[in-house]
């Protein structure tokens, strides 16, 4: 009787697998792989601020990178995938910081804010026929913004209301800024032209 019931089992796992892989091209999985182990890459960049435990990093880079060129889906999936890797011990967060410990952190919220951000990148982008670089640019700002804000929210925590601006909000708009201009930038060249 276990066997047919494990049968059963493995045949509906199969079923699932199968409309799975109907879904997903294998080419879209390469792509939100690779955006992932992108955003791994431009963690590295991590310059620590003497005033805070945040530091300024590359990663938001990649994640408006991943949304932008890949679309909201693709983009927020890819920052999932990238948060898996790091909770399993892959050396892809900020200074090579390894485990799961990270997300529950006091950057913790700035990390999950990533998948809202690239979600937010990609629909902008997407709905930008013909592209426009200065509304695109100001759009994919607005999503740094809510990605620092949700961030700051879980980060208050940790240092209190009365210091999360000045500690984990403030320090980071010219960064956003100059993330965006380069992200716009790259996408502006590499998007089909629609």
């Amino acid at each position: 009787m276990k066997t047919l019931e494990n049968c059963a089992a493995h045949s509906e796992w199969t079923d699932r697998f199968q409309w799975l892989r109907s879904k997903v091209k294998t080419s879209s999985l390469i792509q939100i792989i690779g955006a992932s182990l992108l955003i791994g890459l431009f963690a590295q960049i991590k310059i620590p601020l003497p005033f805070t435990m945040v530091p300024i990093t590359g990663q938001t880079l990649g994640v408006l990178l991943a949304g932008g060129l890949l679309g909201r889906y693709k983009g927020a999936l890819a920052v999932i995938v990238y948060l898996i890797e790091g909770s399993l011990g892959l050396p892809v967060w900020a200074g090579g910081a390894l485990g799961a410990l990270r997300l529950i952190g006091p950057v913790g919220g700035y990390y999950f804010a990533y998948i809202v951000q690239a979600y937010l990148a990609g629909w902008f982008v997407e709905k930008q026929h013909p592209f426009h670089f200065f509304k695109t640019a100001t759009l994919l700002f607005l999503a740094g913004l809510v990605q620092l804000i949700l961030g700051i929210a879980w980060f208050a925590f940790f240092v209190g209301i009365n210091n999360v601006l000045n500690l984990g909000f403030l320090p980071f708009l010219p960064g956003c800024a100059i993330k965006t201009i380069v992200a716009t930038i790259y996408i502006k060249f590499q998007k089909p032209k629609v």
